[in-house]
């Protein structure tokens, strides 16, 4: 005899979970567990890691992880600025346990994000 079972999945990145405050991911995941059956419920976490192998990978001598995060707002929301005129800063925050990535403007500017009819100005 074969039962079908209605099964939920609920999916979170880990680098969703380590970039939020602790009282918002205990939220997240009070609330995951409410809506999901706890017997099917399946947990993975990562460990912390040295600093110089987190700084590593964000800062890649490729350029690889500076190329991500300054183009992501021009490709997902069609941003019109030019990413030149960002840098891109990453740094891992020890107390915090994550990194931390920032994109500064170099110069004044606005940008408009098409997608999101949203225009923003940036002082150098």
């Amino acid at each position: 005899m074969c039962r079908l079972v209605s099964t939920q999945i609920v999916r979170v990145l880990g680098s969703s979970l380590g970039n939020m405050e602790w009282p918002e991911v205990d939220s997240l995941l009070s609330r995951s567990l409410t809506t999901a059956r706890r017997e099917t419920t399946c947990s993975r976490c990562d460990l912390d890691k040295d600093s110089a192998i987190i700084d590593e990978a964000y800062n890649d001598a490729a350029g690889y992880g500076s190329a991500v995060h300054t183009h992501i707002s021009y490709r997902r929301y069609g941003g019109n600025f030019e990413s030149e005129q960002f840098r891109y800063r990453s740094q891992y925050d020890a107390r915090a346990r994550r990194n931390e990535v920032r994109i500064e403007s170099s110069r004044d500017q606005t940008v408009t994000l098409a997608t999101l009819g949203f225009t923003v100005s940036f002082g150098a």
